[in-house]
């Protein structure tokens, strides 16, 4: 077997965590990267070292600049990241002396951008479409589409459904710096959400994997994660011809909506997603290193991020705790191990660090988590000349 060293960046991600023990079972070396002082996987006892590099929104060359000297130093062989990272990745993988598993910035953008992503499904001419969306430049605008609580509205660049307002009341709209960034208004879809995560290579899905998220914190992240075999095939059919499209390379999510009318694409996340957590044991190994592989499709059983748990409105009522429980206790902890503790003794202070984070900037410790490393289209040669 070829053993080859990783560096996996994100490492905050319990996503990365995931990727650290099947690398490690997979036979690998593996090298962490980060800017925050208290990461979670960096206190498992799998990984040969976490670099802690700088900022990539904040300092993006310097980022690249660390992650070229990791590679040298450390002999890296292979590149991953997982996070919102990938966007200043991307932009100098050509410069990096490693293989890394990302697509082009310019593919990497026409997905993560809510309004350019749904012009792309609809050149697609697949079943599956985005809603009529478009972008909205003033409150104006927003009101002149009629009842805003028949639309979704969120900025052209957002993760973790931050700042979307789902339906919101005519008041809400003025309340929106529509003139500080793009924001695009997406026709509402009642109806039942579906989630992917896949592997590709040079336009080839060689992973795939249709879940839900049956708990979420708010109305963003999901904390526990289903398999739903069911409900792939339209939608693999979807994620086929997508990526194929693009020629797209490297980690990719979708969000999907269906009501009675049909399956509706709501929005692209070309890095990593949950949907990692629900393939078994083995299962990536192959698809990750070899693109000629045949398609692996998930059949982990239903993991949770335990921590997070609690904080979900179910637990919060009393007539749905038995519900809660049972589901919580019937799945499978993404951080806890038994075999590895450390990452879920350091997590607290992780969530500690971005509370302290969030209150230096204002933010909450979602945005917190994210603030370092998220991207809303800027080029690294506009950054530093």
């Amino acid at each position: 077997m070829l053993v080859l060293n990783v560096l996996v960046t994100g490492a905050r991600a319990p996503v990365a965590l995931d990727w650290l023990r099947r690398l490690k079972a997979g036979g690998h070396a593996v090298w962490l990267a980060d800017s925050v002082w208290w990461c979670g996987t960096a206190g498992s006892r799998h990984h040969q070292g976490y670099l802690r590099v700088p900022p990539a929104r904040q300092a993006p060359r310097a980022f690249l600049d660390a992650l070229a000297q990791a590679c040298v130093t450390h002999a890296i062989d292979w590149i991953l990241p997982t996070c919102e990272e990938v966007f200043w990745v991307a932009q100098g993988a050509d410069d990096l002396p490693a293989r890394v598993f990302v697509d082009r910035i310019e593919g990497l953008e026409n997905l993560h951008h809510k309004g350019r992503f749904a012009e792309l499904t609809h050149a697609l001419g697949h079943a599956i479409q985005a809603p009529p969306t478009q972008e909205v430049g003033s409150r104006q605008e927003a009101e002149g589409l009629g009842n805003p609580q028949d639309w979704v509205f969120k900025p052209a660049y957002s993760r973790f459904a931050s700042r979307t307002q789902v339906g919101p009341e005519a008041s809400v709209l003025r309340t929106i710096d529509w003139g500080s960034e793009s924001w695009v208004a997406q026709r509402r879809i009642r109806g039942v959400e579906h989630s992917t995560f896949g592997l590709a290579h040079e336009g080839r899905l060689v992973a795939h994997g249709c879940y839900r998220s049956v708990y979420r914190v708010g109305t963003g992240s999901g904390v526990l994660f289903r398999n739903v075999t069911e409900a792939q095939p339209l939608i693999r059919e979807f994620v086929e011809r997508l990526v194929a499209h693009g020629r797209f390379t490297g980690q990719i999510g979708f969000d999907f909506l269906t009501d009675a009318s049909g399956t509706y694409v709501i929005e692209c996340n070309p890095r990593a997603t949950s949907g990692l957590h629900l393939f078994a044991p083995g299962q990536l190994m192959e698809p990750l290193f070899d693109p000629q592989g045949p398609l692996v499709l998930a059949s982990g059983e239903d993991r949770s991020l335990g921590f997070a748990m609690p904080m979900v409105a179910e637990a919060a009522r009393p007539w749905l705790w038995r519900r809660w429980w049972r589901d919580w206790s019937a799945t499978r902890d993404v951080v806890w191990d038994a075999h590895d503790v450390g990452p879920f003794v350091r997590t607290p202070l992780s969530v500690v660090e971005f509370v302290w984070r969030g209150l230096r900037t204002g933010r909450s410790p979602t945005g917190a988590s994210t603030f370092d490393i998220e991207w809303d289209g800027t080029r690294i040669i506009n950054v530093d000349g």
